[in-house]
């Protein structure tokens, strides 16, 4: 009953969105990264707003927390804090997530060991977001919980992971 789809490319150590699109039963939202214009046009309210350097969406922001650990790694450590420009249908927000440490999550591949990452709500309409972010896995998430409200949340956990093998050395 729902999806999200980030359409986009690499600049750097950033992903640059263009679209950004969730669905919600049959309720569609986006955002529109108009680059050329340096704007960003929202379904859900009437403002065209600047376009900053670096601003994520709802679903390339847990691909770029995964990109930062790799370029990065030394900004995650307990208690350490990272912050982001998201862009949502709804407009724009600064998401600030802590690094609570290392976590094993159990997944259908087997126990993982993560970097977890939390987003805390500040307001009740806000969405909390909890990530954990697996070393052996090229540092992608392997769960992620949106949390709604209190009793509300969605739980996406990795159920499978396929390896390309290592390119092999000519002698």
């Amino acid at each position: 009953g729902f999806a999200y789809q980030s359409i986009g490319r690499i600049d750097g150590d950033w992903l640059a969105p263009t679209r950004y699109t969730e669905r919600v039963f049959t309720r569609e939202k986006s955002v529109t990264f108009d680059r050329a214009a340096n704007t960003l046009r929202f379904s859900a309210i009437p403002d065209v707003l600047p376009l900053q350097p670096h601003v994520q969406d709802s679903a390339s922001l847990f691909l770029q927390l995964a990109n930062r650990l790799t370029t990065h790694p030394g900004d995650f450590r307990p208690g350490a804090t990272l912050t982001f420009a998201v862009a949502r249908p709804s407009g724009m927000t600064d998401w600030t997530f802590t690094i609570a440490g290392m976590d094993t999550v159990s997944t259908p591949v087997g126990p993982l060991r993560c970097w977890h990452v939390v987003r805390q709500a500040t307001q009740g309409n806000e969405l909390g977001a909890q990530i954990w972010l697996a070393p052996q896995l090229q540092n992608l998430p392997v769960q992620i919980r949106l949390q709604q409200s209190a009793d509300s949340y969605l739980l996406f956990t990795l159920d499978h992971a396929e390896q390309a093998a290592p390119a092999s050395v000519a002698p």
